[in-house]
C-alpha cells in the first residue's frame, strides 16, 4: 500500500469526484511501469525522472492507486495547485 497523506486520503474519500494534482512515485520493483499501465488517464511520466509520474486525478483514482503494490507514494503537487 502506498504512502498517502492522511488529509489527502480523507479529502479523496469524502469526495470521490474531487480533482487533485498529484505526484506519484513508483515502487523500486515497478520502475519500468508506464503511466498507461496503471489504468488511469490523468498521469504522465516526468521526462528524465524514471519512476515519477504527475497528473490530475479524481479522488477515487487516488484511493485506488494507493492500494496498488507498484505505487510507493502519492503526494499532492502543491506547486502546480498553487499556480491554478
Amino acid at each position: 500500500m502506498a504512502d498517502l497523506d492522511d488529509q489527502l486520503r480523507s479529502r479523496c474519500e469524502a469526495d470521490p469526484e474531487l480533482e487533485v494534482q498529484v505526484v506519484v512515485t513508483l515502487a523500486r520493483h515497478a520502475k519500468k511501469t508506464r503511466a498507461t499501465d496503471l489504468g488511469v488517464s490523468g498521469l504522465e511520466e516526468i521526462p528524465g525522472l524514471p519512476g515519477i509520474l504527475k497528473g490530475r486525478l479524481k479522488g477515487h483514482e487516488v484511493i485506488s492507486l494507493s492500494r496498488r503494490p507498484e505505487i510507493k507514494e502519492i503526494m499532492e503537487d502543491f506547486e502546480v495547485s498553487a499556480l491554478q
